[in-house]
């Protein structure tokens, strides 16, 4: 069997409209640690199935929600890249979708927030952009052919992260708990550094603790004690005399 190879590589996009075509992205996040029923959707909670007739807008509350993208749009968010280029080459594109939510307030405050980037270098030399390929085996005259193509398009990977926040009594107390043990931690380091790691530790050693040696101690105390007598004796009433 004799097998021949030939490439067309076209040097002008095929489809010349395919800026309009469209990208359906559908995603949905959810926080089971923290609420088992609270699910969000990229798409608006509607009836009217004439919805899905949109484009997604970020500066239109109701559009927001619109999980259908032009692609034309899509690479327009992106820096550096020129449709007829990546037409034809083809690329890997990127879509960042982060969801922050707080699950207190309204649904509202829980919006997807979609990023664009391109993930392969188009300036590369060798096999730019993205292509893969693939065969066609037909019969002829009962002889086997294959075909093989050579295809170039766009690959979308998509990322999704969420950050999702509620209030917490005994998380809360916890927290507190943590602090003031914290805290106390704190001023028995300060001490231990001070008084043994400083060089002028003698001088807060001094200021801190009141060294009393035995004998000073028993003169004060006997000090103390005539002080107290003598103090009595003036307050003894006299007497008048011949009583």
């Amino acid at each position: 069997m004799i097998m021949c190879l030939l490439l067309f590589r076209e040097r002008a996009p095929v489809i010349k409209n395919a800026k309009d075509f469209t990208v359906l992205i559908k995603n949905s996040v959810q926080f089971p640690s923290l609420s088992r029923t609270y699910r969000r959707r990229n798409i608006l909670k509607s009836d009217n199935t004439s919805f899905l007739d949109c484009r997604f807008n970020p500066n239109d509350p109701i559009d927001l929600y619109c999980p259908i993208f032009s692609l034309g749009w899509i690479l327009d968010q992106i820096q550096d890249t020129d449709f007829n280029t990546i037409a034809i080459q083809g690329g890997v594109i990127g879509i960042d979708i982060e969801w922050n939510c707080d699950l207190d307030r309204h649904e509202g405050h829980c919006d997807p927030k979609y990023t664009f980037r391109r993930l392969d270098d188009p300036k590369v030399a060798i096999s730019p952009g993205f292509n893969f390929r693939y065969a066609k085996y037909w019969f002829d005259g009962g002889v086997e052919h294959r075909t093989l193509i050579k295809a170039y398009g766009i690959l979308f990977k998509v990322q999704v992260t969420g950050l999702g926040g509620k209030f917490s009594f005994i998380t809360l107390v916890l927290k507190l708990g943590s602090m003031i043990a914290l805290l106390a931690l704190a001023s028995v380091l300060s001490d231990l550094l001070v008084l043994y790691v400083f060089k002028k530790g003698f001088f807060y050693r001094g200021k801190k603790y009141q060294i009393v040696n035995a004998s000073q101690e028993e003169e004060q105390s006997a000090v103390n004690s005539r002080t107290e007598s003598c103090d009595n004796s003036e307050k003894e009433p006299l007497l008048p005399q011949g009583l």
